[in-house]
This record gives C-alpha cells, sequence and structure tokens, in this order.
C-alpha cells in the first residue's frame, strides 16, 4: 500500500511541475498536445526513478513459495504485488506515449 501512495505523491508532483512550467492563457489543440507531452515525459522519469528506488534488484521473480530479486534478496507477497502495479504501469504509460508520438505527427500534419 505504500507503494501505490508513493506513486501517486509522484504523480501530483509531476502535474503541479508541469502546471507552472507551460502557465498557458489561452489553450489550443496543440498547446494541449504540449502540456500532455510535458506530463507525459514527467510522469516517465517518475515511474523510472520510483522503480529505481523501491526495486532495485527488479526484476521479483516466484521461486516456490517465496519471492526473490536478481541480487537474492527475499521479498514478501506485497512487494511482489506492488511490483507488478508497477510493471504494469509502465507499459501503460509506455503504450499512452507512443500514441501520443503518432497523435503529434498527425498535430504537424494537419497544422492544427
Amino acid at each position: 500500500m505504500q507503494y501505490i501512495m508513493m506513486l501517486f505523491i509522484f504523480l501530483s508532483i509531476s502535474t503541479e511541475i508541469s502546471a507552472r512550467f507551460l502557465q498557458l492563457k489561452s489553450m489550443t489543440c496543440k498547446d494541449y498536445y504540449e502540456a500532455s507531452r510535458v506530463l507525459l515525459f514527467i510522469g516517465l522519469i517518475s515511474w523510472l526513478s520510483f522503480g529505481l528506488f523501491f526495486f532495485p534488484d527488479a526484476p521479483l521473480k516466484v521461486y516456490g513459495t517465496f519471492y526473490c530479486g536478481k541480487f537474492g534478496r527475499a521479498h514478501h507477497a506485497e512487494e511482489y504485488n506492488a511490483f507488478l502495479i508497477w510493471q504494469k504501469a509502465g507499459m501503460a504509460l509506455l503504450l499512452t506515449i507512443f500514441v501520443y508520438s503518432i497523435f503529434g505527427r498527425f498535430l504537424k500534419r494537419w497544422k492544427l
């Protein structure tokens, strides 16, 4: 549970940083795209730093009845479940970045 709370803290900080960074008065479609791109970049950095801090011996694997990292340190089931959530969040984030990069190419072509 503490891992999920830390992830929400990272995301709230990244949202605040991107809002202060942009400070746009009138938003166009391109401005929304730029704002979301900054948010996704900050989210990616937050996701990576969260993983490096909490899971330095990733990937965690199941060995019989216990969970072990690549350095041989044993982990609890709660840590393993948090690692799986972190992994799935990373895949969703990378997929979102991929979709936004395609959307950005269409924005340039359509000149919106």
